[in-house]
């Protein structure tokens, strides 16, 4: 691919001061309420599963049209969130990332999950997990899409899991690389709206070449595993549904219609976690949601905010909450204070 530096009119390379570039956000987030903040231009909300400190970095570039973003996530991560107006966006793990599920099914190598606009992806994400986003908002560029490809992109609607193949993975990855990169480095060239459009076409000259087509589910979640990971789907939905109420195992197995020690399997194998340890980090990150809120918040006791979210046995809870985020409810309601 042509990685040429982006030059002036006179056609020698560009020499800019460090300023963060026009287009380009830096973003560094200790929460994932903080983290679904950043990043709410792509309709994502994040859930910490693993316990620990949370932490993620990366950035996020816009280029009129086209949107990329790249996050490395330090702690196992439920996603769930909704493609935006008019966009198509292809999600990729990132060389050398942790395991991510998407829809119940594991990416594999030269896999991604697309969305086309009002579509839902969820997904369960692993500590060491290296996000490389990319969304194309089909009106906005549909010139240069014309001109590369004859407007036609062969989307699927919804949302699905491709498998284009390592070569338009690692090309894909590459490119978004390497555009994050001269962008920091020649930061004043983004002003240039000729700049802007001329990465925006290296960018979608390897959309247009994107293959669409669907990956063999069967090929890597037959039988056994294949069983376990729709009883896990199933269990979950049930417990989505039932959040804040008492929920028994036996109801989650005869739900699924499995046995209670495959289900465990299952779910350790899709998000690291048992079943009542899953249901307890959905309901401690429904408190620390409502602790960071600024209105209905900082006005509710913390007792009163537990219990809402399914939790009875408060000592419990207390000790479960400074384990899992390695602050207490106290303290997490002082930073809500503070910024």
């Amino acid at each position: 691919m042509d990685m040429q530096r982006p030059r002036d009119a006179g056609g020698a390379v560009a020499s800019v001061a460090p300023t963060e570039p026009i287009g380009y956000a830096a973003v560094s987030a200790t929460d994932a309420a903080e983290l679904t903040q950043n990043l709410r231009d792509w309709n994502f909300e994040f859930t910490q599963l693993s316990l620990g400190k949370f932490s993620a970095s990366g950035a996020v570039l816009d280029l009129d049209g086209v949107s990329i973003a790249r996050l490395s996530m330090g702690r196992t991560l439920l996603q769930r969130g909704y493609a935006p107006r008019g966009m198509f966006a292809v999600f990729i793990p990132g060389a050398g990332s942790g395991p991510a599920y998407a829809r119940g099914q594991l990416l594999e190598t030269g896999q991604c999950a697309t969305l086309t606009e009002g579509a839902e992806l969820e997904a369960i994400t692993h500590e060491g997990y290296l996000d490389v986003s990319f969304g194309v908002d089909l009106s906005a560029c549909r010139p240069q899409l014309e001109a590369l490809n004859g407007g036609s992109m062969g989307l699927s609607p919804g949302t699905s899991i491709a498998a284009p193949g390592p070569a338009w993975i690692n090309d894909m990855l590459g490119r978004v690389d390497w555009l994050l990169a001269a962008v920091m480095e020649y930061a004043q060239c983004l002003g240039d709206q000729r700049v802007r459009a001329s990465l925006a076409d290296h960018a979608l000259a390897a959309m247009v070449r994107f293959n669409n087509s669907p990956a063999d589910v069967d090929a890597t979640t037959r039988g056994a595993r294949a069983s376990r990971r729709a009883a896990v789907r199933l269990a979950r939905d049930l417990i989505d549904s039932r959040l804040t109420e008492p929920l028994r195992l036996s109801e989650l197995c005869r739900h699924a219609n499995m046995k209670i020690r495959t289900l465990e399997y299952g779910f350790r194998e899709v998000t690291g976690l048992t079943p009542v340890a899953y249901i307890r980090s959905l309901r401690l990150n429904s408190v620390r949601r409502a602790l960071l809120q600024k209105t209905s918040g900082s006005q509710r006791s913390i007792s009163e905010i537990a219990m809402d979210a399914g939790f009875w046995h408060l000592s419990q809870f207390a000790m479960d909450y400074r384990r899992f985020f390695g602050e207490t409810p106290t303290e997490t309601r002082r930073l809500t204070k503070n910024r």
